[in-house]
């Protein structure tokens, strides 16, 4: 479109009211978005050329805003119109794909039952807080030993918010905030001779970042297994391959959603929902929520336990071999400590209280594998010897 999205005549000229799919990024941001959807959404509404298939992909970056216009926006949950309005973000999509990826590397480490993941973080506030969402609820592949992440920062006070906000975090992981800019110069004597799994490397442009990713796995303070550089777009430059440094695109991980054609995780998500469904008692079944009606982040709930599993298999299939039962004792910690992340990344806190309180966030399930009750560990081991395939499903 030639002109501003929010301009009735351009939008015209290129024949919006034809358009069976709408793609609305807008680089002006989440308000300039807004806008333009609600003024296109009035105009193919009534307009006669409309095909009678209509969808609408509005791009919004902040989190916050996208669970808020989920539940609130009423574009998102109009029924009349006949137009279906989503909200994504191709940085979610692509952080879960390539976090994924991570665990199961972490997951056929040689060492891994025993290994405590580390990872190095020097990207933009923005970008790094979206990351730790995604890895601290993945991630979870050492029982009751905590990931650690290092996390660069340019100001101290951003650490300080983290934790403020995110209360329960502690639970599931080690965060180290350390006060650095992006020449890595000021941060030897944090991380001198500390090794590290990955580090995830983003900067303003796909040359800056490459630059600082390389310098990361050539730096003679600390060691790190992989770098992982990302850029916005696919890359622009051919670099010679190096183990040691990968190259991530957010435009191509994010293409990896339903709204693009890849229905292979909605459809696992959607069937793990089904069989929790199946499986309740019918008193509770009367009240329960189909999976086109349940909420964006129960939605998202079931995606990550739906990835999690893979990573669940994939320690059984190295390990189980040598060391069954402590295995499945290791797994189900870890399925615990996925939870728990899941929940502390979600703004949830402990509260010792008979049965949670979603309105407050408040869990009683919130606390360390050996402070929970033995029928809730006993809900993980079965969620476990589940995605195993030990147990027949009903």
């Amino acid at each position: 479109i030639s002109g501003m999205t929010d301009d009735k005549k351009s939008l015209k000229i290129v024949g919006i009211e034809r358009a069976a799919r709408i793609v609305l990024a807008v680089h002006a941001g989440d308000d300039a978005c807004i806008t333009s959807a609600e003024l296109i959404t009035s105009m193919i509404s009534t307009s006669q050329k409309s095909p009678a298939a209509r969808e609408m992909l509005v791009c919004m970056e902040c989190r916050q805003i996208r669970d808020l216009f989920n539940q609130r926006w009423k574009l998102v949950n109009d029924k009349v119109s006949g137009i279906t309005t989503k909200i994504v973000n191709f940085e979610s999509v692509a952080l879960r794909q390539m976090v994924h990826r991570m665990a199961l590397e972490l997951a056929n480490h040689a060492d891994a039952l025993q290994h405590t993941p580390s990872i190095l973080v020097v990207a933009d506030p923005t970008f790094a807080k979206e990351f730790l969402r995604a890895a601290i609820s993945i991630i979870q592949v050492s029982g009751e030993t905590l990931p650690e992440y290092w996390v660069a920062i340019e100001n101290p006070q951003e650490g300080a918010e983290f934790m403020e906000s995110y209360p329960a975090v502690c639970l599931v992981a080690k965060i180290n905030f350390f006060v650095s800019h992006s020449s890595l110069a000021p941060i030897a004597s944090d991380l001198s001779e500390r090794h590290f799994d990955f580090a995830i490397v983003k900067q303003r442009t796909e040359s800056a970042t490459i630059h600082l990713a390389s310098r990361v796995i050539d730096s003679p303070i600390f060691t790190v297994e992989r770098a992982e550089a990302i850029v916005t777009e696919p890359m622009k430059a051919r670099l010679q391959e190096d183990d040691r440094l990968r190259v991530s695109s957010l435009f191509e991980l994010g293409l990896k959603s339903p709204e693009f054609g890849d229905d292979t995780l909605e459809l696992a998500a959607r069937a793990n929902h089904e069989a929790y469904l199946s499986d309740l008692p019918p008193d509770q079944k009367a009240h329960s929520t189909e999976w086109l009606d349940l909420p964006e982040n129960l939605k998202e709930s079931n995606r990550l336990a739906v990835l999690h599993r893979t990573i669940k298999q994939a320690m059984w299939k190295r390990f189980s071999q040598s060391e069954t039962e402590s295995l499945l004792e290791h797994l189900s910690i870890s399925e615990h400590q996925r939870w728990m992340g899941e929940k502390a990344m979600d703004g949830w806190r402990y509260a010792d209280i008979a049965i949670q309180n979603r309105m407050r966030r408040l869990h009683p399930s919130l606390v360390s594998w050996k402070k929970l009750e033995d029928k809730e560990q006993n809900k993980d081991r079965l969620q476990v010897k589940k995605a195993l395939g030990l147990l027949e499903e009903k």
